[in-house]
């Protein structure tokens, strides 16, 4: 004869299936929740490193890896450079008068275009360099042939304020700079007329000036009396400490970041160290902006 569950033994029973059936949404849960965070960590890794990857490539394509004053300053949070905007220098030529001084307070000088086509033409962004590593930067107000195989620039406004020596050259560059504003942890990214966000969730955005000992190879970071947290204009590419002259050579950034994904947030940090590398013999020291200070 056969005999039903007592009310007991369902009831047991349904306890037992409703612990099992916890333990199984537990794990389910943790194992979404894992999933989860699996996902948004590995997404704020590739984040991370795709914004180090384009910020690495414009860095190492700096003229003479010359940091600029503008159109940020440059320091721990922001960071300006002059791009090369086409290949070689053309040659200027010293001023009419043949004496350096009147070049220097000149408004305007004339070079040896490359090819016969004008170097920077009106409204364009150039920059004078010289064989002491003195650089000007400055907007064309005026620009065209004047025969003889000669061209001419006019920057009105402001002086040459270099000196003219053998070797000064002329290179139509492009300003670009990356600026980091911790309130809304947006990474800025500013081509000279006019910025544009490039990332969000930015948590760190930290810029290092590693200098080295041309006597013995010590590596010093953030040297001189520059305030790099609250810049002005550039940080000294030479430094003269304890008998020794140190080189600003290479950058290093770290940068963390957020990624999210299901409700699931992660913070990824990254560093990644560049050589300021050099495209011609000149070596910039200063980098004069015309109207403006270095």
């Amino acid at each position: 004869m056969r005999r039903g569950f007592t009310l007991i033994e369902v009831l047991v029973a349904l306890a037992l299936l409703a612990l099992l059936v916890g333990f199984g949404l537990r794990s389910l849960v943790s194992g979404v929740q894992a999933n989860n965070g699996l996902s948004a960590s590995l997404s704020a890794e590739q984040k991370a490193r795709r914004i180090l990857q384009v910020f690495t490539q414009d860095l190492r394509s700096a003229a003479f890896g010359a940091l600029s004053p503008t159109p940020y300053p440059t320091g721990r949070h922001s960071i300006s450079f002059l791009l090369v905007d086409a290949a070689g220098g053309n040659v200027v030529l010293p001023h009419d008068s043949g004496r350096n001084a009147s070049f220097r307070r000149a408004d305007e000088f004339k070079y040896v275009p490359r090819n016969r086509v004008l170097a920077v033409r009106t409204g364009e962004e150039g920059l004078l360099v010289n064989a002491t590593g003195e650089a000007l930067l400055f907007v064309a107000t005026q620009a065209g042939f004047v025969g003889g195989g000669r061209a001419k620039v006019t920057h009105s406004g402001c002086a040459n304020a270099i000196d003219y020596t053998p070797n000064t050259l002329l290179f139509k560059v492009i300003r670009l700079g990356y600026r980091y504003d911790p309130k809304n942890a947006t990474l800025y990214r500013n081509w000279g007329r006019g910025e544009a966000p490039v990332a969000y969730g930015i948590r760190r955005f930290d810029l290092d000036y590693v200098y080295v000992s041309s006597a013995d190879n010590r590596i010093r970071t953030n040297l001189g009396s520059y305030d790099y947290d609250r810049p002005t204009g550039a940080p000294p590419t030479e430094v003269q400490l304890d008998g020794r002259t140190y080189r600003l050579k290479r950058l290093t950034l770290t940068l963390a970041v957020d990624a999210v994904s299901r409700n699931a947030k992660k913070t990824r940090t990254l560093s990644a160290t560049v050589d300021l590398l050099r495209g011609t013999p000149q070596t910039i020291r200063t980098v004069y902006v015309c109207g403006g200070k270095p």
